[in-house]
């Protein structure tokens, strides 16, 4: 009964991401909007130690820029959870919106543009 109530008393289930959370920006190419939130598609909770600040790193790994069209809810990297004394957590890390691809016109004007800027 005592270790049950040291336990209690010292460790916290923590909430280090909601499911929906913005977890970075992304810049896009050749897409309606210049960028795109990307977020975590789960919850993700933890049991830390009481009173222990910066017990946990959130890192986004993603091939940045993201080339258009990119779907609603499509994997576009990974989300690396490390928690003190604990294994690694790593979950998909996903599109919060649907960007569309430029159209033809502009996506010609957006290329010629990128071209003449890399003469410069």
């Amino acid at each position: 009964q005592r270790l049950m109530q040291w336990a209690l008393d010292s460790f916290e289930n923590k909430k280090i991401l909601s499911k929906g959370q913005v977890v970075t920006e992304a810049k896009v190419v050749m897409g309606e909007q210049e960028s795109v939130s990307l977020i975590s598609p789960e919850a993700i909770l933890a049991t830390v130690k009481k009173g222990v600040e910066n017990q946990y790193k959130v890192n986004a790994g993603f091939k940045s820029p993201l080339i258009a069209p990119i779907k609603k809810g499509a994997v576009v990297g990974s989300i690396l959870i490390e928690i003190q004394n604990q294994p690694d957590i790593k979950i998909p890390l996903i599109a919060a919106q649907d960007i569309e691809e430029l159209g033809f016109f502009k996506r010609y004007f957006k290329k010629m543009k990128y071209h003449v800027l890399s003469i410069i």
